[in-house]
């Protein structure tokens, strides 16, 4: 049956739903979705339902300085451990904080690299707006030396 609604909820939902596609596909490279999944494998949801050892070893391997090759090894052990560890804590499921990143340091450095990345490009692209902002605005009014050191200070008290 073609009606309105049938209209309305299959045929606009589906117009709608690939333009997100298409949007969200043009902010996230390859990479980008690729440590988003691996990450995705840490979250807690369903006693660790999502956990997939193989994946954080390769998304490790995204990180090739923070993680030599014994540390590679110690981490598959590491993360064998971690997860019978938390999947057994009765704690767990009332987290507050963790404590175990002493026990599991490099789990514990594998889940916040990636924070401090997202931290360090939102600040790395608002240092670059806040330049561009002040390079606009003075670029015309004097030379490149003088714009250039108001510049660095302008960004350093946006930051």
């Amino acid at each position: 049956m073609w009606d309105a609604t049938h209209h309305y909820h299959v045929e606009l939902f589906d117009a709608i739903v690939d333009k997100q596609f298409v949007e969200l596909n043009s902010r996230f490279d390859e990479v980008n979705i690729e440590l988003l999944l691996c990450l995705e494998t840490l979250s807690p949801d369903d006693s660790f339902l999502a956990f997939d050892e193989q994946k954080l070893i390769c998304f490790s391997q995204f990180y090739p300085n923070e993680f030599t090759t014994c540390q590679l090894l110690a981490l598959e052990d590491q993360l064998g451990h971690y997860i019978i560890d938390m999947r057994s804590s009765s704690e767990f499921s009332q987290l507050k904080g963790i404590g175990r990143n002493r026990v599991y340091n490099n789990v514990y450095l594998l889940i916040t690299l990636p924070l401090v990345l997202l931290v360090a490009t939102a600040s790395v692209e608002k240092a670059f707006s806040a330049m561009n902002i002040a390079k606009i605005s003075l670029h015309n009014r004097m030379g490149d030396q003088t714009s250039n050191i108001r510049t660095v200070y302008f960004v350093s008290l946006g930051s």
